[in-house]
């Protein structure tokens, strides 16, 4: 049964606090559904992080090591989240509202068509449906909205969510992900940003003088 991922932000070499958040959300959420949550953990050397994980409601934790994912590049990261999201193959994804992850988001949900919500605070199970609270009108409305696509990515309000305790007997699976081609992805996006730059500037270039301003 497709279940539910979580991407995990590392801040100080820690499992951030948003994330556990998050895994206590999606561990909530599985308990109804009866769903399994894994988390997504990228980074250059970051495996010795997945039993925090596990302890904090995991089930299993996909783990891409690799070099280039030492700082964080949003073109390599997101990437590699889609290997990882290739072979969890969940039905919904959920992100810590903290900056890298907010920047992933949206593009994953782009790559995948898959419906996006954002900024959630609240949430309720409905039989497998998932209905998801969010404020809008400058946060003077709560609007709920259900995706309909089979895949949702959403990300979730810092601290609107609370951790589970923590199981230090809690065991779960880690399961690599090859990322060699994060290395060949960055090599070809790189190439790709120039042309585009430089179609940019051609097109602007053709404007202004059409517009005798040069």
């Amino acid at each position: 049964m497709p279940g539910i991922l979580v991407y995990t932000s590392i801040v100080c070499d820690m499992v951030s606090m948003p994330t556990k958040e998050v895994l206590g959300m999606g561990r909530a959420i599985a308990e109804k559904t009866g769903e399994t949550v894994s988390a997504a953990l990228l980074g250059a050397e970051v495996s010795s992080l997945t039993q925090d994980l596990i302890e904090a409601g995991a089930d299993a934790v996909y783990i891409t090591q690799n070099d280039k994912l030492s700082e964080f590049k949003t073109n390599i990261y997101l990437k590699a989240l889609e290997d990882v999201v290739a072979k969890a193959q969940p039905r919904l994804i959920l992100f810590p509202g903290e900056a890298a992850a907010m920047e992933l988001a949206p593009r994953l949900a782009q790559r995948l068509t898959a419906g996006v919500v954002t900024d959630c605070i609240e949430y309720e199970v409905q039989g497998d449906t998932v209905i998801f609270t969010k404020p809008v009108y400058g946060s003077k409305a709560l609007a709920r909205m259900r995706v309909i696509s089979p895949v949702a990515v959403v990300t979730v309000r810092p601290r609107t969510q609370g951790p589970i305790s923590v199981d230090k007997g809690r065991t779960g699976e880690s399961i690599p992900v090859d990322g060699r081609v994060v290395v060949e992805d960055h090599k070809l996006i790189h190439v790709d940003e120039e042309e585009v730059h430089r179609k940019v500037v051609e097109e602007t270039t053709a404007l202004w003088k059409r517009a005798g301003a040069i």
